[in-house]
């Protein structure tokens, strides 16, 4: 082009880019989208594990979360000059406040104000009186607020006397020791070193407050029954503290127990390890006080921060491998997209070409146009999704790796993919070429190091809201390798078909054979998006059962039947029976540390009494048992040799059952007939729980409302707010909602749908590159005298084969894929309970699914190729094969 031109390059190159912007516009839209999602997974990680993070520690008992500490209070002056406590326990009280200065972030921050009390030996005491036949074991507190806690039913508060050494020390003691003791306002005892006098009986002001989760003895009574001995009885009572320089003995030998708070709305998932590393160094190193005291910390928070990390890493890794199929489906529609772009531009190129255009400015244009198609949408998706979506802390650097190279990948295909003239047939003489040999046998060697990697290291996800690479990367790579083998087989049959259709007199099965033989070359990115999105609707389903069916299995682990209610003393299961919706119910009464005798072995064990021809009723899996036959937990069964004792009572092991035998137990229990209580513990039966079977149909939440409405109505005032009901309808619903499972269950869904759109894309844009040929093809046939259904049966002939080998390759490998997973994931860390949980394959849904996809395809690629041939006259299609 001479100088002279008014064209100048620039123009040239604006004026092709202009042109034929169509697709170039659509495939920049595509990117635009995938680069979005590509930033919003990471992000959607980071706020779901943050949000299951908080809803697991929310759901903890109250004091759970607490930093506790036990010491000494150090060296305390006992003067008989001093006259306040906070002469005698500020100094302890403001050493206890600064411990957490001393810490560093993120924990330090976290710690909330101290509570403490310092807790005196305990000594057995008795009335000179006693009322009822009971051994009280009491020790004394000492507490510098404790009167802000608790109200007085009886008397008054204690009151320090240190004038008169010989007068007795008040205190005061809760309503439920009183009781339970036979303690009366006035009554004296004797101490470890001098006579305490009851000043006044409180109750608490708020029984839920966590302070009395590290001093139950300060307002519940502590009970152990023997038979044939008094029962003995535990419990704490308050003084004035100024009362602690009479007993200095007592005070010398105390225990300081101190707690912090944790505030753990403050926690974020992707600092967890480092708040977990300081809790344990706290827990194993303690803390030295200025007095000289020392505090050893004990917390399980590390414990629940760890449940909480192996779920939220297990909906992770599931969630990395079900987005690795829409990625896999991504890539090739991307790849199918830009030989789409390239095809359109093909005969731009070569006339450029023609006409002097050098290799470096036709990569430089097409440089240009993929710049322009990948890099400003990508740009807006991302500032959109950083600014719509916020974090609370931000993602790592690696967590944009991905969408970057998503922007990239159109620009670098088109500069590497430029056509340097005119394209002849592909479809001719490729399978000796070398090239695809090594390409495959790359891949294949790949996805074998990848599995045998994955194999030996585990599903391990990474921190920060970024997934593991190589679990990332390892089900693409082993679709890659499906393709492979599928692309390599399915000729074999064809083959067989070709030539059988040769003998025949129709021309459809012939014409169509060679013509899916000839597509096999070109075929690999459209059979990958197949692949991968039939597998990743197929691994979705079956996750999304599996874990559907083990949130029932962990539910009933959970409550052990419909319903299950708790309370304090409940008569039996008489009175709700005859409620609407009860088909059976049965009263368990559980008494811990029975001693149970195997040979020289008697350890302590749960021992769970029950009508079991009721508990029968309602649980068909358990069989009923006459009286001196019990069932043994798992744990004890291959201890048992024939008979044994329960407290000197004889018993005959018959059997056993599952660990979903008997809710809320630990390892070692035994489940006994009502009628051998008596012999076993000595007393009548206490029933403490309540098992309910539903009718069929009935509304379990509602009838557990009128149950535990039953039940509250037969306790007493102060009891009848501890009465708890639950119900498996509601623990599934509640356990359905958790951020974690919700998000899972979420992520595999949009994986399956995603992946199902991707697949129309790709079968479209495979479609339209192959229009061209075709068109020209089909109305050649024409020419030759074959009729409209027999040229819709030849393109049929084109898709099917290839189709149907990605659908029974996909729905093999997504199966595989799922049992694999549920093989290596302990699915108990997300959906709890005590079972392993088994893979669960839908099959009605993966016929629907199967069949769902192959009409996808179907119409896809009936409607594109229909759109296409409007395009291209008869007259143009031989004029372009000649």
């Amino acid at each position: 082009m001479s100088r002279r031109s008014p064209v100048t390059t620039p123009a040239l190159v604006l004026r092709h880019l202009r042109s034929r912007v169509s697709t170039s516009i659509a495939l920049g839209l595509l990117i635009a989208v995938a680069v979005a999602l590509a930033v919003l997974v990471p992000r959607a990680v980071v706020l779901v594990s943050n949000a299951e993070l908080q809803h697991q520690l929310t759901a903890l008992p109250a004091g759970v979360t607490d930093l506790y500490g036990i010491g000494k209070l150090g060296r305390i002056d006992t003067g008989c000059d001093l006259s306040s406590a906070q002469e005698i326990f500020g100094r302890a009280d403001v050493d206890l406040r600064t411990v957490p200065a001393g810490l560093k972030e993120p924990l330090r921050g976290a710690l909330g104000p101290v509570s403490w009390v310092t807790m005196f030996p305990p000594d057995l005491v008795s009335l000179d009186s006693p009322r009822l036949r009971v051994q009280p074991i009491l020790r004394l507190a000492v507490d510098l607020h404790w009167l802000e806690r608790v109200t007085f039913t009886a008397g008054a508060p204690p009151v320090a006397n240190l004038r008169d050494r010989s007068a007795p020390i008040e205190f005061a003691i809760s309503q439920d020791f009183a009781d339970e003791a036979g303690f009366e306002v006035g009554d004296e005892i004797r101490y470890l070193e001098g006579v305490l006098r009851v000043s006044g009986i409180y109750t608490p002001d708020h029984p839920n407050d966590p302070f009395w989760v590290h001093a139950p003895e300060l307002t519940t009574a502590s009970i152990s029954r023997d038979p044939g001995s008094p029962t003995v009885v535990r419990g704490a009572a308050y003084i004035d503290p100024v009362s602690a320089v009479a007993l200095p003995t007592s005070l010398e030998r105390s225990e300081l127990r101190a707690w912090y708070p944790v505030r753990t709305d403050t926690f974020r998932f992707g600092r967890l390890a480092k708040i977990t590393g300081q809790l344990i160094r706290i827990r194993t190193l303690g803390v030295y006080l200025p007095s000289g005291a020392n505090l050893a910390f004990q917390t399980t928070l590390p414990a629940e921060l760890d449940q909480v990390k192996a779920a939220v890493g297990t909906t992770t890794a599931i969630s990395s491998l079900s987005g690795s199929a829409p990625l896999g489906a991504l890539l090739a529609v991307l790849a199918l997209g830009t030989r789409t772009v390239l095809d359109r531009r093909r005969s731009t190129l070569t006339l450029a070409t023609a006409r002097g255009a050098s290799q470096l400015q036709l990569r430089a244009t097409m440089l240009i146009e993929g710049i322009l198609i990948g890099i400003p949408g990508s740009l807006v998706a991302l500032v959109a999704v950083v600014l719509v979506v916020p974090v609370p802390e931000p993602v790592v650097a690696a967590g944009y790796a991905l969408p970057v190279l998503l922007a990239l990948a159109v620009p670098l295909l088109f500069a590497a993919s430029s056509p340097r003239g005119v394209a002849g047939r592909t479809d001719l003489g490729a399978d000796e070429r070398r090239g695809r040999w090594i390409v495959e046998t790359v891949i294949v060697g790949a996805a074998a190091l990848a599995l045998v990697l994955l194999g030996r290291r585990g599903l391990v996800p990474v921190d920060g809201g970024v997934v593991d690479p190589l679990l990332a990367v390892t089900p693409l790579l082993l679709s890659l390798a499906i393709c492979v083998v599928v692309l390599r087989l399915y000729p074999l049959p064809l083959l067989a078909l070709q030539r059988a259709a040769r003998r025949g007199r129709s021309p459809v099965g012939l014409v169509g054979t060679s013509g899916s033989l000839r597509a096999n070359t070109t075929a690999f990115a459209s059979v990958l998006a197949l692949v991968v999105g039939v597998s990743a609707a197929i691994f979705s389903l079956v996750l999304v059962s599996t874990v559907t069916t083990g949130i029932g299995t962990a539910a009933s682990s959970q409550v052990g039947a419909d319903i299950r209610v708790d309370a304090a003393s409940i008569g039996g299961s008489a009175a709700v029976t005859g409620l609407p919706g009860v088909r059976a119910a049965a009263a368990l009464d559980t008494v811990p540390g029975v001693q149970i005798l195997f040979g020289r072995d008697t350890p302590l064990v749960t021992v769970v009494f029950a009508d079991l021809a009721a508990l029968h009723e309602v649980r068909p899996d358990l069989p009923v048992l006459t009286a001196g036959e019990v069932l043994l937990s798992p744990d004890l069964v291959s201890r048992a040799r024939g008979a044994t004792r329960l407290n000197g009572h004889a018993v005959t092991p018959v059997g056993t059952v599952s660990r979903l035998g008997l809710p809320g137990l630990s390892r070692s229990w035994v489940l006994a007939d009502i009628a051998d209580e008596s012999a076993i513990v000595g007393e009548p039966p206490t029933y403490g729980s309540l098992l309910v079977a539903t009718r069929a149909g009935a509304n379990i939440p509602a009838t557990a409302r009128a149950v535990k409405d039953v039940v509250a109505d037969s306790q007493t005032s102060a009891n009848r707010d501890r009465v708890e009901a639950v119900d498996t309808t509601t623990v599934t619903a509640d356990a359905a909602a958790r951020p974690g499972i919700a998000g899972l269950t979420v992520a595999l869904l949009v994986a399956a749908g995603l992946s199902l759109l991707l697949c129309a894309l790709a079968v479209s844009l495979a479609a339209l590159g192959a229009a061209r040929e075709r068109a020209r093809s089909r109305e050649i046939l024409r020419l030759l005298g074959m009729s409209g259904g027999q040229l819709r049966r030849v393109i049929a002939w084109e898709f099917a084969p290839v189709t149907v080998a990605a659908l029974v390759a996909g729905t093999g490998f997504g199966i595989a894929l799922a049992v694999i997973v549920t093989t290596l994931v302990d699915l108990r860390s997300v959906v709890g309970g005590s079972v392993v949980i088994s893979p669960t394959v839908p099959w009605a849904l993966v016929a629907v699914t199967i069949g769902g996809f192959a009409v996808v395809v179907a119409a896809t690629a009936a409607i594109t190729s229909a759109v296409a041939a409007r395009r291209l006259s008869a007259s143009v299609a031989v004029k372009m094969g000649a």
